[in-house]
């Protein structure tokens, strides 16, 4: 596509224009007073022949941050943060408390390594609302432009699971140390399923023998030693697939309190819990339970999730993020602060959406920034600032939705998925805390489309930096190519 030769830096002269069509409200209030809104439409595009005009095969430019400044009462940037979308449209808000009289100003940040060919602001009251505010910039590279490589070329293989509920099936993945994996399915007998990497096969095991079998789901864990894990509404289950048993762990047996939501297993065996009462541990072979946390104090964590690594297990949450092990002769669960949003640098976006940890325990967030948009940031162990990568800092391949899920992977590359694709950051030569960033979509991965609004609804990678992804019916596992 030209947009995204535009944004990898063709090394070509271009001209960004752009047109706000301004309109004003008043929205009134009580009797004799009111509040006003001063509201516009921005367009913006690629005026690739210069012309100042938006022709009909000139791509539009997404992802442009528009600002207004009220120089009358010295208030920068007094809009609803503005970001042109998809189709180069961005709305322009200004809530007036009270009507006051003002000065706008209008004025929008140039990309990275371009120089306007207008006025850089241009006053509404002068210029007024009959014509649209121009805005140009010229393409000024300080360097030969990098191209952007092909992403790599991913083979999926597709995971049929019959007779499965859209509503009630969990899209959750827990991996063993070989790459297989298994999900749960709550429908239909209540089942586990094991994925084999090397089958493509769905093997199915029904929970009829399960004590808990006739209860909800919440949460799944491989152990080291084959077994699996489900945390359910009314205890925890424990499944040996060689000898088709199960084993129940409810409150007569020593659990806190039956309703069990995420779970993980270390690999001396011990079993992480999340349960009502709090953060459980479960010493398998004899059968003991520990609360390591009581439900206040994980509350105050703004709780997410667990992540089972190879050697720890990971409580993830938007406010702090812990570790747990146990070293070798210890006969209790370790656990340390590994991330407080108090206590590290100022995360750079107002709203999270995701947060996961990598294997060097580099923490990885996703959010909004009403500088910057949609964004992802990233703090190494004993970094003094975060990391960025938006949609500029990105060429473009991520930033115009959410980032609404994030998985790092062993290779130190990370994963991230926006709905309706999926982009890939991958470690450059020499410099590996700098990514190069690839893009796929559903053709991209060749996976059959059922309908014109595709969505991937989960994604995860195994310990053989497979990726794994949900569509709306089924599991795929992604793997790259040989060359």
């Amino acid at each position: 596509m030209r947009r995204n030769a535009f944004l990898a830096n063709t090394g070509r002269t271009a001209l960004i224009t752009m047109a706000l069509f301004l309109t004003t409200v008043l929205l009134v209030g009580c009797p004799g007073f009111g509040d006003c809104i001063w509201s516009g439409k921005a367009q913006v595009w690629l005026d690739e022949n210069e012309n100042g005009l938006v022709d009909e095969d000139e791509p539009p430019l997404p992802g442009i941050v528009l600002h207004i400044d009220d120089v009358r009462n010295n208030f920068e940037r007094v809009e609803t943060s503005a970001v042109s979308d998809e189709t180069g449209m961005a709305d322009l808000n200004v809530w007036l408390p009270g009507c006051p009289l003002v000065d706008f100003v209008v004025y929008a940040e140039a990309p990275i390594e371009y120089e306007l060919t207008t006025a850089e602001r241009i006053s509404v009251r002068r210029h007024g609302n009959e014509t649209p505010f121009m805005f140009g910039y010229r393409y000024l590279p300080r360097a030969a432009p990098t191209p952007m490589p092909e992403p790599e070329q991913l083979s999926c293989r597709r995971y049929r699971i019959p007779y499965y509920s859209v509503v009630s099936w969990q899209r959750m993945l827990a991996f063993t140390p070989d790459g297989d994996a298994w999900t749960f399915a709550n429908e239909h007998t209540r089942r586990v399923i094991r994925l084999r990497k090397e089958l493509a096969q769905a093997e199915e095991f029904g929970r009829d023998k399960d004590f808990l079998g006739y209860v909800q789901v919440h949460g799944l864990a491989a152990g080291p030693d084959g077994t699996v894990w489900l945390a359910t509404e009314s205890g925890v289950s424990q499944f040996d697939p060689e000898n088709d048993s199960w084993t129940s762990h409810i409150v007569d047996n020593g659990l806190h309190t039956p309703h069990a939501w995420q779970i993980a297993v270390l690999p001396q065996h011990d079993v992480l819990v999340i349960t009502d009462a709090g953060l459980e541990v479960l010493d398998a072979p004899t059968i003991s339970w520990r609360l390591l946390f009581d439900s206040s104090e994980l509350d105050a964590m703004g709780l997410e999730t667990l992540q089972q690594r190879e050697h720890d297990v990971i409580l993830v949450g938007k406010e702090r993020i812990l570790r747990f092990w146990r070293a070798e002769g210890n006969e209790l669960v370790q656990w340390e602060l590994l991330w407080s949003r108090d206590d590290s640098p100022p995360l750079p976006t107002e709203d999270i959406y995701a947060v996961a940890v990598a294997p060097d325990d580099t923490v990885w967030v996703s959010g909004y920034s009403h500088e910057q948009g949609n964004l992802v940031a990233y703090l190494t162990p004993g970094a003094a600032a975060w990391g960025i990568y938006s949609y500029r800092g990105s060429s473009g391949v991520f930033g115009t939705a959410a980032i609404l899920q994030l998985a790092p992977a062993a290779d130190l590359s990370v994963w991230m998925n926006e709905g309706d694709r999926i982009a890939h950051g991958v470690p450059m030569d020499g410099e590996p805390q700098r990514l190069r960033w690839f893009s796929y979509d559903n053709d991209s991965l060749v996976l059959y489309r059922f309908s014109s609004n595709f969505t991937f609804s989960q994604i995860a990678v195994a310990p053989d930096n497979a990726l794994w992804v949900a569509d709306q019916y089924r599991w795929w596992r992604c793997s790259a190519v040989s060359p």
